[in-house]
């Protein structure tokens, strides 16, 4: 697969962000280790970019879940895509997709360190600082408001 998207003069890596709900109902975000050099401490979506490697974007986000997560393949399953986004430079094209995990896997996932869990209400209190990586805010997104159109609507 072509992991870049172009068209109209606009090249763009490909990159898969998944929506994954816990039990609880809240919403798994990866907190970026401290000593990071790309965005330390900053909250995201687990995913990334897809490879040339890789038949679609979703198998791509399939792989990055097993990556990330450390778990197999058919623990994952991806519900339906919920919005693309082109970076404010162009140069990132981030697909969306709401994700289900084998309970079991939730219940692993409790005792991992770098993985957040919030609530609406605590993802509308922290929709205040969901801006660009430039501006800052814990949630150091470029597409913070497609989480928070599909997040809390």
């Amino acid at each position: 697969m072509n992991n870049y998207f172009e068209k109209d003069g606009i090249h763009a890596r490909i990159v898969a962000r998944a929506i994954i709900k816990d039990t609880s109902g809240g919403y798994l975000f990866e907190r970026r280790p401290s000593n990071a050099n790309l965005a330390p401490n900053v909250l995201q979506l687990f995913g990334g970019k897809i490879d040339p490697e890789d038949e679609s974007v979703v198998l791509g986000l399939k792989r990055e879940l097993q990556e990330e997560l450390m778990i197999n393949s058919d623990q994952i399953t991806v519900v339906e895509q919920v919005g693309a986004e082109l970076s404010s430079d162009g140069l990132w094209l981030t697909y969306f997709f709401l994700v289900s995990l084998a309970d079991e896997v939730l219940d692993q996932l409790a005792q991992v360190d770098n993985l957040e869990v919030f609530d609406r209400n605590q993802l509308e209190i922290e929709s205040r600082s969901i801006t660009d990586e430039d501006k800052g805010g814990d949630i150091g997104l470029d597409h913070g408001n497609v989480i928070l159109e599909n997040l809390l609507s």
